[in-house]
């Protein structure tokens, strides 16, 4: 059977045609041929693992979409199951132009406060975001995780597929603070009061801090773990309690204390943001501020030793956080 070079051309070109439709379009790519629109990927990578999480982890996403002169145009939102599906990305119907996206995912009314805004008249410094607190500026309940993400300068095209990717950081950190004695005594949760002080949570567009008054981050969990027996048969406990903040900023001296119940005196006082910042490790390449980015739970043991020189009656000598023991000197904290 004789084949002429056309014949084979022709098919090579159909073949080319085919490929960018059912492979280039499938992964979003810019080809002429391909289906028309936008839509924005979300993910969440940036974290301790540089895994995605966000089918694992986000609950709900809202998207503000302004021009790019700032003026609000409209918001998508989309919550539940479509969100745990893989590759999940959300269809934004805009006309071609230059926008800039705004991404708060996690955002309820119970936790955070969020304008509400007009098409055509609100802008962008409009959307700030307040974390929900007392009127005596407490914060006592586990609240719901919070990502944000933000995007200049993105170009829907006419006639072209086009998809973004929006990267998500996470603003809500957990810790979970154990007390233990290293003399082999128990200590109780009602034992002692716990705070966490910090002017975190009033949050621009773009995720930068707002003035705000301080919020006093309570306890939502209060608790006493067996972990042995005393000398004398008595169960031995260390005292368990877990709190939340929102961002943690390197620069800033956001303050963990505890204090003794019965007379109010100061077991610890530290810059929480310093103390967390002890496990970052030389591998770990990046910057304080990076790393507490990324970084969204932590475990703190805090080993206290009976001390007849210290007012409280006890010092602190050694801290293990996130598994990462650090040793300190009397009267480093």
């Amino acid at each position: 059977m004789k084949i002429h070079f056309s014949h084979i051309i022709r098919r090579y070109f159909s073949f080319l045609l085919v490929t960018c439709f059912t492979v280039s379009c499938d992964v979003y790519q810019d080809f002429e041929g391909c289906p028309t629109g936008f839509s924005v990927q979300f993910v969440y990578t940036y974290n301790m693992t540089n895994v995605d999480a966000f089918a694992e982890e986000v609950n709900n996403v809202t998207l503000f979409i302004f021009d790019e002169n700032g003026i609000f145009v409209k918001k998508q939102y989309e919550e539940g199951e479509p969100l745990k599906k893989e590759g999940y990305r959300m269809l934004v119907d805009l006309v071609p132009g230059t926008y800039q996206l705004v991404t708060w995912a996690g955002i309820n009314k119970k936790y955070y406060e969020s304008p509400e805004l007009i098409p055509g008249k609100s802008v962008i410094e409009d959307l700030k975001v307040k974390t929900v607190r007392l009127e005596d500026q407490t914060e006592r309940e586990e609240m719901d995780a919070l990502w944000h993400a933000y995007s200049e300068n993105v170009t829907v095209k006419k006639d072209v597929y086009t998809q973004y990717v929006a990267s998500l950081m996470k603003n809500t950190n957990k810790l979970r603070v154990i007390l233990q004695n290293t003399q082999g005594k128990s200590l109780r949760s009602s034992e002692f009061d716990f705070t966490i002080t910090a002017d975190n949570g009033f949050m621009n567009y773009d995720n930068s801090l707002l003035p705000d008054p301080e919020i006093t981050y309570l306890p939502y969990l209060l608790e006493d773990q067996m972990i042995g027996e005393e000398t004398d048969g008595v169960p031995l406990t260390v005292a368990v309690t877990e709190m939340n903040t929102m961002r943690l900023m390197a620069n800033e001296d956001y303050r963990l204390l505890i204090t003794r119940k019965s007379d109010q005196k100061t077991i610890l006082n530290v810059n929480l943001n310093s103390y967390l910042l002890l496990t970052k490790m030389e591998e770990h390449d990046m910057s304080p501020q990076e790393y507490l980015d990324r970084q969204d739970e932590y475990v703190i043991v805090f080993f206290l030793t009976p001390s007849d020189t210290a007012e409280s009656g006890y010092v602190c000598l050694t801290i293990e956080i996130n598994g990462w023991t650090i040793r300190l000197n009397e009267g480093e904290l």
